[in-house]
């Protein structure tokens, strides 16, 4: 994130600079900095990652800036909420290990139900090699690791997992390369009122690794 802020959005992975400022706004929450220090960095002319902030700030005043980054801000504090970031390995890892108790207890139904499994266990392995719930993933690579000769099979089963919510797709890849991934409990594990889980107990809802 730091790298974002000082050279902006080399790799092209962000759709708008807009989007950059609201990914840096959810790593200053996340790190536990405020939105005085938050509009002080992109404003500075020197953080390639403010370009949007410091043109808000050129063409319509400082005050619109700082309602723009106010905005930014309180959004990313909504969603830190709703999806906290861990503070460290241990935990994260100890998140991932939930995931794959609850994929081990999830039903997948039909004759794609255990492929959706494997591949699922293979997210589970490549989160666990990084040590983070946010990582890339080539189908290829998830086709190896759970057994698969099919990569067509590999993405049918991606698109079901999504569906189960145990996996939300961040961006797509370029050129065959890898996908970034987010690892996670569906709703259903999640929400101790909800019953369609086979009686598996309520287990603590998982937040996102900013990874």
């Amino acid at each position: 994130m730091f790298a974002l802020l000082r050279y902006g959005d080399r790799d092209g992975r962000y759709r708008s600079r807009s989007e950059v400022v609201q990914a840096l706004a959810l790593a200053a929450v996340n790190a536990g900095f405020p939105e005085s220090w938050l509009l002080r960095v992109l404003l500075d002319a020197k953080n390639l990652g403010g370009q949007k902030v410091a043109e808000i700030a050129s063409q319509n005043g400082e005050n619109s800036a700082r309602r723009y980054v106010a905005l930014s801000y309180c959004k990313a504090l909504q969603r830190a909420s709703h999806s906290p970031a861990f503070r460290n390995g241990s935990d994260a890892l100890a998140a991932i290990s939930e995931t794959a108790q609850a994929a081990d207890a999830w039903h997948f139904p039909g004759r794609g139900g255990a492929t959706a499994l494997a591949v699922l266990h293979a997210h589970i392995t490549i989160a666990r090699r990084i040590g983070g719930l946010r990582y890339g993933a080539s189908v290829r690579e998830l086709a190896e690791i759970a057994g698969l000769s099919s990569i067509a099979t590999v993405s049918a089963a991606n698109r079901r997992l999504e569906q189960a919510g145990f996996l939300v797709h961040l961006d797509k890849s370029w050129g065959g390369g890898s996908t970034r991934y987010l690892l996670k409990l569906p709703r259903s594990v999640t929400n101790p009122n909800n019953h369609t889980s086979g009686g598996m107990r309520s287990i603590v809802r998982v937040g996102y690794d900013p990874g």
